[in-house]
């Protein structure tokens, strides 16, 4: 008899291995990884014998998808990097019984005890565990706060940063911020935790997006600058379009999104939205998720002027 924790043990090793592979690409040494995730040098060896695509390809066999283990991998490194290791531990245990709750690993434990079916023991049993997409969001926020330069990209009405589940459908699927972000002297805080149903404006033009490019799981509200924009020709950005218009009302910037979006191929990275004539012009940041978001903002943060 297998249990889901034999599940858990069937794909842990690999997801260790691509964390070993992240801390040896940052100057880590092998007796330093060995230490801070507790396990033998000889463990670390045998891990970098084998190319992190080795790894990718057996997590990918068993369902898992390339951007999800690239986010999951970055968060834990950057963790134990900064000898968080609780919070390490933390994030990666809050990933695996996320999965296992959601019925994610349901078809490896089929695969592996012949005869099983009709089982619902991990969503009947983890039901209060949290949530790791929200455990995500807290660490993009944490993250976001320590970019030099990152208050002049917040608006007057002030910012939000959402990510949606895949093949989200309604806003209780996305967690956003309620409240929002805003600046505090030289930096940024947000004002109350991520949540899912955290803002329905941002979290209404993701989905709208989704609906034509289920890839784009991220977003985020800023403000519009010309050098921001300048920057974002500069990267070659797909950048769309809309306003002026009279109305800045979720019905009407949904409704010219989708005209936008009809007219494309590839998935914006931005939007920008003109509004109605004296309202504050902003312009909404896409990403695969928010870790690559975080990037996003990070470098135009860093790399433009107020």
């Amino acid at each position: 008899m297998l249990t889901p924790f034999d599940v858990v043990n069937e794909i842990l090793p690999y997801i260790k291995a691509l964390i070993v592979w992240n801390l040896s690409n940052r100057g880590f040494s092998q007796r330093q990884i060995a230490r801070a995730m507790f396990v033998s040098q000889a463990l670390i060896s045998k891990y970098l014998a084998k190319e992190p695509q080795y790894y990718v390809n057996k997590l990918k066999s068993l369902g898992f998808d390339e951007p999800e283990l690239s986010s999951v991998v970055e968060i834990v490194t950057t963790y134990i990097r900064d000898g968080r290791l609780n919070d390490a531990n933390f994030y990666l245990t809050t990933f695996l019984l996320s999965k296992l709750r959601d019925g994610k690993l349901c078809r490896i434990h089929r695969s592996l005890t012949h005869g099983l079916l009709n089982c619902s023991i991990c969503q009947q049993l983890i039901f209060e565990v949290a949530d790791e997409l929200v455990q995500k969001v807290k660490y993009v926020l944490e993250k976001l706060e320590l970019i030099p330069n990152i208050q002049v990209l917040v608006p007057e009405i002030g910012m939000n940063l959402v990510e949606a589940r895949p093949n989200a459908k309604t806003v209780f699927e996305v967690v956003g911020i309620p409240g929002r972000i805003v600046k505090v002297f030289n930096t940024i805080r947000a004002v109350s935790q991520p949540t899912y149903g955290g803002s329905r404006f941002l979290s209404m033009i993701l989905l709208e997006v989704m609906r034509k490019f289920p890839q784009v799981r991220s977003a985020a509200n800023i403000k519009y600058l010309e050098s921001v924009e300048e920057q974002l020709r500069k990267l070659n950005s797909n950048i769309v379009t809309i306003g002026p218009y009279e109305s800045r009302s979720l019905e009407i910037v949904i409704k010219l999104i989708s005209k936008e979006l009809s007219s494309i191929k590839t998935p914006p990275d931005a939007i920008i939205d003109l509004g109605p004539p004296g309202f504050e012009h902003l312009i909404y940041i896409f990403a695969e998720d928010s870790i690559k978001l975080l990037e996003k903002l990070k470098l135009l943060a860093t790399s433009i002027k107020d």
